[in-house]
């Protein structure tokens, strides 16, 4: 293939099943290969590499991917939230106030299932403050109970995840989830001034 039609492909990147390319200036870690299992991408690699939002939060947590791939769709029970499915565990006022709040756009959730499947959030900041990405995520990462890192998702932006160990059924699950917009609020808070 000639260069130049590489770096053409390489400036486009895929924002999903049937979707149109989106240019972005994000550079992507591999090159677009389907789901990743079996082609030395990671467990927890999907499409172009990039983890999937469980194994994200996996890594937050444990520092490494999990030895076992998470799927991304949940088997969970789950209810309609302005038709977006979410877990059935988790209450319509934290849902609402998380995909209400102004300065990010959610990109996925899950209640907590079990030690390997914890509770965890992932969202992007809105167009033009991506380059605070990592900034929140050490900002949240402070924060008791949360365990944050960011890194550029299948869309070529970056996104953020905050998880916990908790998870449904344990005494602390819902403390979490009642504190966690706020606290991303405040992460989210005076993003172009000193604040560290």
């Amino acid at each position: 293939m000639k260069k130049k039609k590489i770096d053409k492909i390489k400036s486009f990147i895929s924002t999903g099943w049937g979707n149109k390319p989106v240019k972005t200036k994000y550079k992507r870690r591999k090159p677009y290969y389907g789901r990743g299992q079996g082609r030395g991408l990671g467990i927890g690699a999907g499409r172009g590499g990039h983890l999937n939002s469980p194994s994200l939060a996996y890594k937050a947590i444990h520092g490494k991917e999990p030895k076992q791939y998470l799927p991304g769709k949940s088997v969970h029970p789950q209810k309609l939230w302005n038709g977006i499915p979410v877990d059935k565990e988790l209450k319509t006022k934290w849902v609402k106030k998380l995909n209400t709040m102004k300065n990010i756009e959610m990109r996925g959730s899950c209640a907590g299932h079990d030690p390997d499947r914890t509770s965890y959030v992932v969202f992007r900041l809105k167009p033009g403050k991506d380059k605070y990405a990592k900034k929140v995520a050490a900002r949240l990462n402070k924060m008791p109970g949360i365990y944050s890192i960011s890194d550029v998702g299948r869309e070529g932006r970056p996104r953020i995840v905050a998880a916990s160990k908790t998870y449904h059924g344990k005494k602390d699950w819902e403390k979490w989830w009642d504190k966690l917009p706020d606290k991303i609020d405040k992460s989210v808070s005076n993003l172009n001034g000193n604040n560290k």
